[in-house]
């Protein structure tokens, strides 16, 4: 029986995986954490098992509903975050909650990038050290910020430091952190960033886990 990376999610939290429990063909399985019952203490954990056929040695992506900068695994961990070209401080909303938690690897970013002429910048991966087990690894796939026509985007140059970051995190033995990057001001398209970290990162063996905001508590008192 193996088991690999999931753990019970806290109130609000999902998480997924292809794991082996009592048979022994790998079965996919997906939980979320919810409020304990009526005058009870502890929280209820609902879980989902997909009994169609797995690919064990093949680990999706797994999309969850927790914090970014709780990184799940455990060990070397590596958080990715995308960011324009022309940025040397960490802007808004997940980069200024990483810029807080993390100031020295944002300083750390900021000395690295200004070495670099800003024409020359996309397909850069930025890695900084903020712990003994965390790095952050800055993608700069966007093409400048603001109000545009189209999407900023770079598909390439994320490509390219996807890449980058896979080999980094091979060669430690991390795994891999992120909301879903480029969707936001970037405006890219998710199915096609999935697809890259498929390619670049999963299919190199690396545990990928993209986090989005957990679900409110009105949503769990429904399940």
């Amino acid at each position: 029986m193996r088991a690999l990376c999931i753990v019970a999610p806290p109130i609000g939290h999902t998480d997924r995986a292809v794991e082996s429990w009592v048979t022994d063909p790998a079965t996919r399985i997906e939980c979320v954490g919810l409020t304990a019952y009526p005058e009870r203490v502890y929280p209820r954990v609902a879980e989902l098992v997909r009994f169609d056929e797995a690919q064990e040695k093949h680990i999706p992506i797994r999309l969850l509903h927790g914090d970014l900068l709780e990184p799940r695994n455990g060990g070397k961990e590596i958080i990715c975050q995308l960011v324009n070209d022309k940025a040397v401080k960490w802007g808004t909303g997940v980069a200024r909650k990483i810029a807080k938690r993390f100031p020295d690897a944002e300083e750390a970013y900021a000395e690295q990038v200004k070495q670099i002429p800003q024409h020359d910048r996309l397909e850069h991966a930025i890695l900084s050290k903020a712990s003994e087990d965390i790095t952050i690894a800055r993608l700069i796939g966007q093409q400048g910020f603001g109000p545009s026509l189209f999407p900023r985007i770079r598909y390439s140059a994320l490509q390219s430091c996807l890449e980058r970051v896979a080999d980094h995190a091979v060669s430690t033995g991390a795994s891999i952190h992120m909301p879903k990057i480029g969707t936001g001001s970037a405006r890219g398209d998710w199915s096609t960033i999935e697809e890259m970290l498929d390619n670049e990162m999963v299919r190199a063996g690396l545990c990928v886990t993209v986090y989005e905001v957990p679900l409110k508590r009105v949503q769990l008192e429904l399940l």
